[in-house]
């Protein structure tokens, strides 16, 4: 199959293959599809989309905040994985938060290895004891310890963390156990 991917930001017409394509990766639960309610690209939430042949094979979101870029909601259709589609998300995503003049942050857990190895293959290194994953791209360096860094594992306490994270920021209608694959 040739590859004719190209990394854009979604607009309107890409909601309904972003939307099919969250339920097919992460089911009727899945946390991505409270956003895809709300108009985008959006000030403070802008997906990226992977488009072959007009049809979304992939998906990766930035929420920007005032002080970094969140990336969330990373899916890849099965069909199309092992192409670097989620690496040239991840890498776009690191380009629209360079242009910002922004770190990035994700939540990783150790239990999905395929999310590790592309956040890795961008170049993301393990640094364990971190809730979150906090990068820097380019010439940004806001600290020395935020030089892309990965999570291995998140504890519990680091679960709770996150789920505080996203519900001070963020009002969701789903359990954010379901972040966790534990239904």
């Amino acid at each position: 199959r040739t590859l004719d991917i190209q990394i854009l930001p979604a607009t309107e017409e890409h909601r309904e293959g972003i939307r099919a394509l969250c339920l097919l990766v992460g089911g009727p639960h899945d946390h991505l599809l409270p956003f895809l309610q709300q108009p985008f690209p959006a000030e403070d939430f802008v997906p990226f989309v992977a488009v072959q042949d007009r049809a979304v094979v992939g998906v990766a979101c930035a929420l920007v905040l005032e002080s970094y870029v969140w990336l969330m909601g990373l899916r890849v259709h099965p069909e199309w994985r092992n192409h670097k589609i989620g690496q040239q998300l991840v890498e776009r995503i690191a380009q629209f938060a360079t242009a910002r003049r922004q770190p990035v942050k994700a939540v990783v857990l150790s239990a999905n290895a395929p999310a590790t190895r592309v956040f890795t293959n961008a170049g993301f290194v393990a640094q364990p004891g971190f809730a979150l994953m906090e990068a820097t791209i380019g010439a940004i360096r806001p600290s020395h310890f935020w030089d892309r860094s990965v999570v291995c594992e998140a504890t519990a306490s680091e679960r709770v963390e996150i789920e505080s994270f996203l519900n001070a920021h963020y009002e969701l209608e789903l359990d954010h156990l379901n972040l966790f694959g534990e239904d």
